[in-house]
């Protein structure tokens, strides 16, 4: 009896000891991923960042103000009038040939 005794908390020390050593590889896994996201997140925070800083780059630089102005600096007039030149419609008669 003693030695079933002795052998059955062989075996529970054991499967405590695994339990307790899987428990901590858990936790040191979940601990990794914690930081993991918490580097993955502070990336998202700066590409969003930069996203909304080449936004507003985009914006000023596509304006139609800087847009005309670039075009003026670059020897481009503005279009004053429109004219439009047409000429009078004429009733021509045909001719016979002969």
């Amino acid at each position: 009896m003693k030695k079933i005794f002795g052998i059955t908390i062989i075996v529970l020390l054991t499967i405590m000891g695994t339990l307790g050593a899987l428990e901590l590889a858990l936790t040191n896994d979940m601990a990794g991923a914690g930081k993991e996201s918490t580097v993955i997140e502070r990336e998202i925070v700066m590409m969003n960042d930069k996203n909304s800083e080449m936004s507003e780059k985009i914006a000023s630089l596509s304006s139609v103000l800087r847009i005309r102005e670039q075009a003026k600096s670059l020897g481009f007039v503005e279009k004053k009038q429109t004219i439009i030149i047409q000429k009078e419609a004429v009733a021509f008669a045909p001719q016979s040939v002969r």
